[in-house]
């Protein structure tokens, strides 16, 4: 992009994008103020264990790869929640709570926020208190059937030795019997936990398996050599209870046979009575030993000061969101906006040169009949730079004379209003001053203008030399101030212009008037009627007047085309009424085509309009 475009876009639009930021900035500002002041505190805590399985003697910390997740699910977990909630008397979300261990270390960070700072700090202090009591209850939870199972054992074999010891007292068939079913009821209880316990190692592959899962692989494995012997033995009280059971041979030593074997059981009963106990102060012992445990390092404080909202920050936020929003509508704009604006454009849509280009200097109301006085800018300000614009676009034709002749221009325009009359008037008006006689014919049978630039009378002029009703010597009219410029108004308004400048008369006036002038400057009507192409086959060249920001590129293209049929040749355009905010932008061009810069100081030294 051309950066002198550039910068006429930014000058363009700078309200637009200033504007933008302020709504932004102030909306944000504002937003963000009437929010929720947010607080936030946090907490630390750590975790680890005592294991003699680890080869330390000391206190070792966990291996946390998979730990740190568990602990941050158990922190949101609806358990911790409700009691946590319940413990401080109103409701705690998980929402409010985000756990995050410290990378490299054994320490887990707690953040809590809440609107109420109190809240918050009692929230993350009470939530590493409930974590501490439900990861306790865990643990428990592990050795509890275990421990729950040995304690039975214990109390089955109390019951059996006193059962063996009532038997010994007193030889009972009956009591055998149930013995023996008692007996049978044990071997089912431990062959199914020795089942249970070898299915639960075959599940574990010890060369995938983790640290935890090989320390319980080898607690599954003590727990079945504990059992082995228990059933052995069980068994071996099953075989005597059978033996007990037996006819009697009738031997005098048979009841002290059977008093041996129920000493004997007695003794199998207690041993297992006594592996029971032994089993159950190891199992206490390793629950002890291997119980985890949380350490709040530092307690959570009330914060002073709230994370949110940050006005500041939000008014930053939103005034950039405002000036990209800005910058999206001036783009849309922009792309939208098919106006000539520049001599870019004019070269890409109508692939013509400009040959002039005359600034927007206005005085009083356009509308005004003493304005159109002051438009003539070549003999009421002739330093002035629509002076200066209008020599640079007789020289411009002076060129272009050389090799082709130009003795009638037509000027013209797309739409109406856009200062193709006054364009007319002072390029008349700076061809006389070069010495050449010039005629400036006012062929605007519609909304004609001219007379009113010289206050001369427009009761008759072309039209009534079209229909015959006067010569041209009664029409024309010398301007005082200059003797080699004369002008011809439209006269009378007819019915039915385009007819009548299509007619063979209008030809030959303009062959007259070829015969009496060395120049010809014919205003014409704006290219939305048919008037101008009419008269545009008859003359030697046309000017396109456009008004930068007006025009649009679909207005001209249809012209374009219509004078291109009947093979009129366009000299090129003059950018008329150019803005005074790109009036910087168009100086280099200005300058590029009109000569030296030191002879541009010489007009402009005394250049009085602001």
């Amino acid at each position: 992009m051309d950066i002198r475009k550039l910068f006429s876009l930014l000058k363009r639009w700078i309200w637009l994008l200033i504007l933008g930021m302020i709504i932004g900035g102030v909306c944000g500002y504002y937003f963000s103020s009437q929010q929720t002041p947010i607080y936030q505190t946090s907490t630390r805590f750590m975790l680890y264990m005592t294991n003699q399985n680890v080869n330390s003697t000391n206190m070792d910390y966990f291996d946390r790869s998979g730990d740190t997740s568990m602990i941050i699910e158990l922190l949101a977990s609806e358990t911790v929640i409700e009691q946590t909630s319940l413990d401080l008397g109103f409701s705690v979300s998980p929402e409010k709570a985000v756990a995050s261990d410290v990378i490299n270390s054994p320490f887990i960070d707690l953040s809590v926020k809440d609107s109420n700072p109190e809240h918050a700090a009692l929230i993350a202090n009470k939530l590493v208190e409930v974590l501490i009591d439900e990861m306790n209850l865990l643990q428990s939870s592990q050795y509890t059937l275990a421990e729950q199972n040995l304690e039975g054992r214990i109390e089955q074999m109390e019951a059996q030795m006193l059962s063996v010891q009532d038997q010994i007292n007193e030889i009972n068939t009956a009591t055998v019997e149930d013995s023996l079913s008692q007996v049978q009821n044990q071997i089912d209880d431990l062959q199914n936990q020795i089942n249970e316990l070898d299915i639960k190692i075959a599940d574990i592959d010890p060369t995938f398996a983790s640290d935890e899962e090989l320390l319980e692989l080898a607690g599954y494995k003590d727990k079945i050599e504990q059992l082995s012997p228990i059933l052995d033995l069980y068994h071996q009280i099953y075989t005597n209870l059978v033996v007990l059971r037996q006819p009697l041979s009738g031997n005098d030593d048979t009841s002290f046979s059977q008093l041996d074997q129920l000493e004997t059981t007695f003794e199998l009963y207690r041993q297992i009575y006594i592996n029971s106990v032994a089993s159950l102060e190891k199992l206490r012992l390793e629950k002890d030993q291997n119980k985890p445990t949380v350490i709040q390092t530092k307690r959570a404080s009330i914060p002073t000061a709230p994370i949110l909202p940050k006005p500041q920050q939000a008014a930053m936020l939103y005034a950039s969101i405002g000036l990209m929003s800005a910058a999206g509508i001036a783009f849309v704009v922009e792309y939208l906006d098919d106006t000539i604006k520049t001599p870019d454009d004019v070269e890409k849509v109508m692939g013509l040169p400009v040959i002039g280009f005359i600034e927007d200097i206005a005085h009083g109301s356009r509308k005004s009949k003493a304005n159109y006085n002051q438009k003539l800018f070549v003999s009421s300000q002739p330093r002035s730079m629509v002076s200066e614009a209008m020599r640079s676009i007789r020289t411009n034709l002076e060129f272009y004379a050389v090799d082709h002749p130009l003795q009638t221009v037509l000027i013209t325009s797309a739409s109406p209003r856009e200062g193709k009359s006054t364009i007319s008037a002072n390029l008349a008006l700076i061809m006389g001053q070069s010495g050449k006689k010039t005629l400036l014919l006012d062929a605007d049978l519609r909304r004609p203008n001219i007379h009113k630039f010289f206050n001369f009378s427009n009761r008759v002029g072309l039209s009534d030399l079209l229909i015959s009703k006067l010569e041209i010597d009664q029409v024309i009219t010398t301007v005082q101030s200059a003797n080699d410029i004369s002008v011809i108004t439209s006269g009378s308004l007819p019915p039915n212009p385009a007819e009548l400048l299509a007619s063979e008369k209008m030809a030959q006036i303009i062959n007259a008037f070829r015969k009496q002038f060395d120049y010809i400057v014919i205003d014409s009507s704006p290219m939305v009627v048919t008037d101008s192409q009419v008269i545009a086959s008859q003359v030697d060249g046309l000017i396109f007047v456009i008004q930068p920001g007006k025009t649009r590129a679909h207005q001209m293209i249809a012209p374009m085309g219509q004078l291109s049929r009947i093979n009129t040749k366009v000299l090129g355009v003059v950018l008329n009424r150019i803005p005074r905010k790109l009036s910087t932008y168009y100086s280099g061009y200005y300058y590029t085509s009109s000569g030296p810069a030191d002879r541009k100081r010489d007009y402009f030294k005394d250049e009085t309009i602001k």
